[in-house]
């Protein structure tokens, strides 16, 4: 990791244009851009923030996007760079359409949910609790990442249970949220072998009505 400090926000703002960025859109931290040339997401900050993040630096797992490159104006970061994480299965400007979710590969996600707990697992274990997952989850079709990670934080008390209960309600709240769009019948109160269990016998009555798709 390398902290590039600036004098000014213009100087800062010049950077950026030097490095002829592609406009990806904007995520819950900040509008998101692309380089090219180094292949990483650059997201300047519509505010400003302490210098406390965590970083690929402090703790590297493949589940988490953690800021690569920090970009600070006066000791308070303005700035970052992270993994690009492409393309993303969850991706809520995308239509919600039964289609969608009968195509979706629930033995995949399954198996990338695993290395996440296991990542989940290391965070926990470093004191490191997660924040609004359900907003930041990715899926690539074979990877969980989470991203715009700025908001964790270093804790003492309830991070196993925080960190556990985080993963549970972004998975389940993430399908209940399609459910309801499609005017579904969302699935409750169910552990996640379980709620999975369930979601498999919706795609199966889904596919029912696709009998081409295969």
């Amino acid at each position: 990791m390398a902290n590039r400090i600036f004098d000014s926000d213009k100087e800062f703002r010049k950077f950026l244009k030097e490095k002829k960025l592609e406009e990806l859109g904007e995520g819950s931290e900040a509008k998101v851009y692309l380089s090219n040339a180094d292949g990483l997401v650059y997201k300047p900050l519509s505010f400003a923030k302490k210098n406390n993040v965590i970083t690929m630096e402090d703790i590297s797992v493949s589940s988490f996007a953690f800021p690569i490159d920090l970009f600070l104006i006066k000791n308070s970061i303005v700035g970052y760079t992270s993994e690009y994480i492409y393309p993303d299965l969850f991706a809520k400007e995308e239509p919600v359409t039964r289609l969608r979710l009968a195509k979706l590969n629930l033995v995949k996600l399954q198996k990338a949910l695993e290395v996440f707990k296991k990542d989940t697992d290391i965070l926990t274990k470093e004191h490191i609790e997660i924040d609004d997952l359900f907003s930041n989850l990715i899926f690539t079709g074979d990877r969980l990442v989470a991203i715009d990670t700025l908001s964790y934080r270093r804790r003492v008390d309830n991070v196993k249970e925080n960190n556990d209960d985080s993963v549970r309600y972004a998975i389940q709240e993430l399908f209940n949220y399609w459910l309801q769009f499609l005017n579904m019948e969302r699935i409750e109160n169910k552990n996640l072998d379980d709620y999975f269990a369930e979601l498999e016998n919706v795609q199966r009555r889904l596919r029912k009505d696709y009998t081409n798709f295969y």
